[in-house]
């Protein structure tokens, strides 16, 4: 049930984890500005009409080596980039995840019965109060958030208010409160920044490249880069080399920005599925009600799905189901399932497993119309 040697042992890998985080973030920022660099060599030497023809291969290595220059000469303009997202996302990232799961901050004097409770668990685990927030969904969730104990959120669904027995909600927010004293909220906060960051930069050059359609390009246009380019006609003196070189280059560049977007998906098995083993023992350790987080977890069964959260935010609740029948689901996720949670609370807490009330069902996400 613990495959990680101990509580601090667990803190230390989710603080070498976050580190990698912030590393990965950076090489994929990297080559994301290499690819961008590379795709407008291959434009700009497309036009390039001034230069005498020369074999594919020169070509190729002469676009190689302007997209290297432009990065270089360049660089500072990433690193400000990324400065500015981090910053901004640092900053609002409270924001940012009540805007994806359209949590709303509460007050003692609005929710007495669900303060009280975050109050007193909090105490028992020696952590100051959170913020105390919640999700209009009938959905049946729950998450905590927060770079360290001393700024931390714990959020619940209304659903998750209105099923849920009062031991059995004592045992979901003991939950929360065991990831914010075992800092997994600060990787996942790490986490959600890094894919926020990644999706951000694909959805930018979508958008530029989706606002070029329809748009002719010119000579002209490239005119300040460097290349010599003078108002020739369009397709005068462009040979099958050079479109063979520019050709490789620009699927050299999509290949990049692919494999971006899979390393952005691979953050994903940064997240141990241990530390929401190690979560469901500590609510036992609050609770000493093994029996009432099992309850929990089986009325949570397929009622999970929050509308309109990502990915990334499911990960951060204490349920994000998946197919056990598609391996891929089962590779990727985030969580254990509830039943092999169950089972894992029953054999090592002495709970009452229940099977999980029914099984997954993808959620269909309905487009708007018109």
């Amino acid at each position: 049930m613990l495959p990680i040697n101990g509580l601090y042992g667990h803190i230390r890998a989710n603080t070498l984890k976050s580190i990698m985080l912030l590393a990965g973030f950076a090489a994929l920022v990297a080559a994301y500005w290499f690819a961008a660099c590379l795709a407008f060599s291959a434009i700009a030497h497309l036009f390039d009409l001034s230069s005498p023809p020369v074999s594919a291969s020169a070509a190729f290595d002469q676009i190689m080596a302007n997209a290297a220059a432009r990065a270089l000469a360049n660089w500072h303009v990433p690193i400000l980039v990324t400065a500015a997202w981090f910053v901004a996302a640092w900053l609002f990232y409270g924001g940012m995840i009540r805007a994806a799961t359209g949590a709303r901050p509460v007050s003692r004097q609005a929710e007495p019965d669900l303060y009280k409770r975050v109050e007193r668990l909090a105490i028992a685990a020696g952590l100051p109060m959170p913020r105390v927030e919640i999700m209009e969904t009938q959905a049946l969730n729950a998450y905590a958030a927060g770079l360290g104990p001393d700024d931390a959120t714990v959020a619940v669904t209304r659903g998750l208010l209105k099923r849920l027995e009062p031991r059995e909600l004592d045992a979901v927010l003991a939950h929360e409160m065991v990831h914010i004293r075992n800092r997994d909220v600060r990787l996942m906060v790490f986490a959600l920044i890094f894919a926020g960051g990644i999706t951000l930069g694909g959805n930018l050059i979508a958008h530029a490249m989706s606002n070029r359609r329809g748009t002719s390009w010119s000579p002209g246009d490239f005119d300040d880069v460097g290349y010599g380019v003078r108002a020739h006609h369009r397709h005068g003196g462009l040979g099958a080399p050079a479109i063979l070189a520019v050709a490789g280059a620009l699927l050299i560049a999509a290949a990049t920005l692919a494999l971006t977007h899979i390393g952005a998906i691979m953050t994903r098995l940064a997240i141990s599925r241990a530390r929401e083993f190690m979560a469901d023992a500590g609510a036992v350790e609050l609770t000493k009600d093994p029996d009432a987080l099992i309850s929990a977890l089986a009325k949570i069964s397929g009622h999970d799905y929050v509308p309109g959260a990502s990915d990334t935010m499911s990960a951060m609740m204490i349920s994000s189901s998946f197919d056990e029948d598609d391996i891929f689901d089962e590779l990727f996720s985030t969580h254990p399932s509830l039943a092999a949670r169950s089972s894992a609370l029953s054999r090592h807490a002495g709970g009452i497993a229940m099977r999980p009330r029914r099984r997954f069902v993808r959620p269909q996400r309905v487009q708007a119309s018109g």
